[in-house]
């Protein structure tokens, strides 16, 4: 009788587990491909505002098997930086953003996201690793600068606008920058 108990509770406590796992652990787990759906849903900005902007834009494109935002980009003739945006895709509560990135040299990267008070968190990344795939993470509540909206220095929920970028820096005047598998954590 003592082991049809133990064995229940051993039952029942994997049935609890594996439901927690499918319940709440696939938001966070799965990097989603829908960002790169439709490419006419995301803008380019060659960063007109600073020395006329740079020459680039934007495009979906398959590299190594997968979906992924292409960005084109040539600092040669001036500008600041060059950026793609969209609409926010799970923009409720996270506590970060995976994604991955890659390029054939070194570059500096951008990555702005819109509070639902309009205000700019912007977060300035390295990619490191040229010729390969690197996962990055951005840290909703540590960006490089803020602006905007409504000022407050809180980031709002739900996010709005999602973008990312290379900014002008020593390592590349031109290139292609690649982006997949973004993925909203919770």
């Amino acid at each position: 009788m003592k082991m049809k108990s133990v064995i229940s509770v051993i039952v029942i406590g994997f049935g609890i587990l594996a439901f927690q796992h499918f319940a709440f652990g696939q938001d966070a787990a799965k990097a989603d491909d829908s960002w790169l759906k439709d490419a006419t849903k995301w803008k380019f900005s060659n960063g007109q505002e600073i020395n006329g902007g740079a020459k680039g834009g934007f495009s979906v494109a398959e590299v190594d098997g997968k979906k992924a935002g292409k960005i084109d980009f040539d600092f040669s003739a001036g500008g600041g930086y060059v950026m793609a945006s969209c609409e926010f895709v799970g923009g409720n509560a996270f506590s970060s953003i995976k994604i991955s990135v890659k390029s054939e040299t070194k570059a500096a990267l951008l990555v702005r996201i819109k509070d639902a008070a309009q205000e700019t968190y912007q977060y300035k990344l390295k990619y490191t690793t040229p010729g390969q795939w690197q996962e990055l993470t951005i840290d909703p509540k540590s960006p490089s600068a803020k602006f905007g909206g409504d000022a407050n220095g809180t980031f709002d929920f739900p996010a709005k606008k999602f973008a990312i970028g290379v900014s002008k820096g020593k390592d590349a005047d031109k290139g292609v920058l690649y982006f997949s598998a973004i993925q909203v954590v919770k």
